[in-house]
């Protein structure tokens, strides 16, 4: 079996996420990555390699590219004005069936964000990023078998 990990992977650790509407701890931790790797290894079920970078081209072939403009600022645009950083939830969701991209940063939020259990923070864009090189390295080393 390959792994494909990017250790910028570990970035993404939301402080909280929310649970019918109570803070409770993000199970999206670094420890939770160590445990994974460390089966993989003793069990000895293959190599763990980095990604390729291939850059924001693959994703945006995929994607549309109000969410990547979207995922790539959210966090900035959050905190930009603000004292303290808090993480990026929704506050409201469309009504089903809207297609149209709200133009305003919250309805945004509920268009793009679907649940509460993973907000956006600091490095998520980073981390989401390293995601997609992932799967598009292991896609590519699919191919080539």
């Amino acid at each position: 079996m390959l792994t494909i990990y990017a250790a910028v992977q570990r970035s993404h650790r939301p402080v909280y996420v929310v649970k019918q509407g109570e803070h409770s701890p993000s199970f999206d931790v670094p420890e939770r990555i160590d445990s994974i790797l460390s089966a993989i290894s003793e069990e000895e079920l293959g190599p763990v390699v980095v990604p390729d970078d291939v850059g924001l081209e693959p994703i945006r072939a995929v994607h549309d590219a109000g969410l990547i403009r979207y995922l790539a600022t959210a966090y900035e645009r959050q905190n930009a004005e603000a004292e303290s950083s808090t993480p990026v939830f929704p506050t409201f969701f469309p009504p089903p069936g809207q297609r149209r991209r709200p133009d305003g940063f919250e309805g945004q939020k509920g268009f793009y964000c679907t649940n509460t259990g993973v907000p956006i923070d600091r490095c998520t864009w980073e981390a989401a990023q390293a995601s997609a090189h992932c799967a598009i390295t292991g896609a590519r080393h699919l191919q080539s078998q």
